[in-house]
């Protein structure tokens, strides 16, 4: 029998990490672009429908705050979360990322 190894340190939360694939600055600024344009088509199908962000937040169940930053291009949203906004507002999901938003509406 071989030596014992020393036990395996585990390393602090945020450091030491590499960065994960595809996280060059022209990927991270793709994705910005997407989520902005994302965020702006869905403001403006949820104020198209009529509906407050409280009022989304009860028919959906996503929070509120959590809105206000997908709307801002601010957050990361999972698909699923994409598929029950865009049926709340009543849009198909691919026009949520169709060109860049229209501003001034």
């Amino acid at each position: 029998m071989q030596g014992k190894q020393p036990p395996r340190r585990a390393k602090p939360a945020g450091k030491g990490r590499g960065k994960r694939a595809g996280e060059s600055p022209e990927v991270l600024r793709n994705v910005a672009a997407v989520l902005s344009t994302f965020g702006a088509n869905f403001r403006r199908a949820r104020q198209e429908k009529g509906l407050t962000i409280l009022q989304l937040h009860l028919q959906t169940g996503v929070a509120q705050a959590f809105i206000g930053d997908v709307e801002r291009g601010k957050a990361n949203v999972s698909l699923q979360t994409i598929t029950v906004l865009a049926a709340a507002v009543g849009v198909e999901v691919a026009s949520l990322f169709a060109g860049p938003a229209a501003k001034g509406k």
